[in-house]
């Protein structure tokens, strides 16, 4: 239980760092611009565009987890629920991983939409383990008391 405590925090610490710099880490990295430098200049103006970009990325991040989020449901009955739970952060690890490697906007904000699955796996499958835990846990008591009476 620790161990998955532990690894749950650290996922979602890791989409949380995600979510706040991603745009910051397009208008720098990418553009390579520079958000300290003076408002007209070129390295201004290509951090702020870069940071528009990166928005974009954002946006498809979120469209992506909110249509994967349905299919969580289908997904978990066919192939159980560590599978899909572990397919969802395999995706995602990839993803920022590419990202990483790559200098290509497009690349960058496809990978940034891809990660939208581990996102949708991350606020939805440990529910879904804590409703299914007690549901079970109430099964199991409504069991004892039966069969003790």
């Amino acid at each position: 239980l620790r161990v998955s405590s532990f690894l749950f925090a650290s996922i979602r610490s890791a989409i949380m760092t995600f979510n706040l710099f991603f745009t910051d880490f397009v208008g720098q990295t990418i553009y390579l611009g520079d958000p300290g430098a003076e408002e007209t200049s070129e390295e201004r103006l290509r951090y702020d565009q870069g940071v528009r970009a990166g928005s974009y990325g954002l946006l498809f991040h979120c469209i992506v987890g909110a249509l994967y989020a349905p299919l969580l449901k289908p997904l978990i009955n066919k192939f159980g629920i560590h599978l899909t739970f572990s397919f969802g952060m395999f995706v995602f690890a990839l993803s920022m991983m590419i990202m990483y490697v790559s200098r290509n906007i497009y690349i960058v904000n496809f990978m940034a939409s891809l990660s939208g699955l581990g996102m949708a796996s991350l606020t939805s499958i440990p529910y879904t383990l804590v409703m299914t835990y007690h549901a079970n846990r109430e099964v199991q008591e409504n069991f004892f008391i039966f069969s003790v009476v």
